[in-house]
């Protein structure tokens, strides 16, 4: 019972710090995606996949919030990076992913895919 009441409350506090993301105000979200994850350090994993399925279905504006949230309660996690890169794009932000890309390859320096990814977007960039 008190782990479902743990979860409840961790999933209370994303859904509030969404809303936050959306709004631009990414201080506030933050600190309530800081308190999810003391409760349930797999959050971010969680929000990963979440956001994945939602970019595979096509809908990369409800993807980009979840992984806002994801870096916010990880910010060194590279795949979420990419995947947010991936979705900023597919949004037509291109600028944006580029920079989110650029970041992620710092983590991972030898990644094709994601050397072949910057590449696609420094095009499309160049490009518009």
């Amino acid at each position: 019972m008190l782990a479902q009441t743990r979860n409840n409350l961790g999933w209370g506090l994303i859904e509030r710090a969404e809303a936050y993301v959306v709004a631009g105000d990414l201080e506030t979200a933050r600190s309530l995606v800081v308190e999810a994850r003391s409760l349930d350090p797999a959050y971010p994993e969680v929000l990963n996949n979440q956001a994945t399925q939602l970019l595979q279905q096509g809908d990369a504006a409800a993807a980009i919030p979840k992984y806002k949230l994801a870096l916010l309660m990880q910010p060194g996690h590279a795949r979420v990076r990419t995947n947010l890169a991936l979705a900023l794009a597919a949004g037509g932000r291109v600028d944006e992913a580029l920079a989110e890309a650029r970041e992620a390859q710092r983590a991972l320096p030898d990644d094709p895919g994601l050397a072949q990814l910057i590449s696609r977007l420094e095009q499309a960039h160049a490009n518009p």
